[in-house]
């Protein structure tokens, strides 16, 4: 499969890191669908609409002949929100996202985590499948919580 018969979603396409991968992606000629929660437009790619507070919208629909997803949509930077609240958006709706990807076909599934997993905000050193997990968060937690799921 060349890049030109490739098709990419990515959630969270208008946010901060989803809409550089978006960017990327297209300027590179490959064909990119943009999964995201608001129907603002950030790019010329096509944008299907999906909410992680909304499992309902997270369907066949939204997966439908991508090849791969890469996900960066997450409940994030957000201090009120709870554990329950980040377990629910950022585990249970990834854990549905790729569930319905696998079933329609997708072929690669790239799920975006935290250094926040090994308790840390930066980090200069190396990080591997060695390096001990430590999170201090709920985001981190159910970023963790996710990485071992998949």
């Amino acid at each position: 499969m060349n890049k030109n018969e490739i098709v990419v979603g990515v959630t969270g396409g208008n946010g901060f890191l989803g809409k550089k991968i978006v960017e990327f992606l297209d300027s590179s000629g490959i064909e990119v669908v943009s999964l995201q929660r608001c129907e603002k437009n950030i790019s010329k790619v096509q944008t299907r609409l999906f909410d992680l507070s909304n499992l309902s919208s997270i369907s066949d629909e939204l997966t439908s002949n991508l090849d791969i997803i890469i996900h960066t949509a997450a409940l994030v930077h957000n201090s009120n929100a709870n554990h329950k609240s980040h377990q629910r958006l950022n585990f249970e709706a990834t854990k549905r996202l790729y569930k319905i990807s696998q079933a329609s076909g997708v072929k690669k599934f790239i799920f975006l985590s935290t250094v926040g997993v090994y308790g840390v905000n930066n980090c200069k050193e190396i990080l591997d499948v060695s390096s001990s997990v430590a999170p201090k968060t709920p985001y981190a937690a159910a970023k963790l919580d996710t990485e071992k799921f998949l």
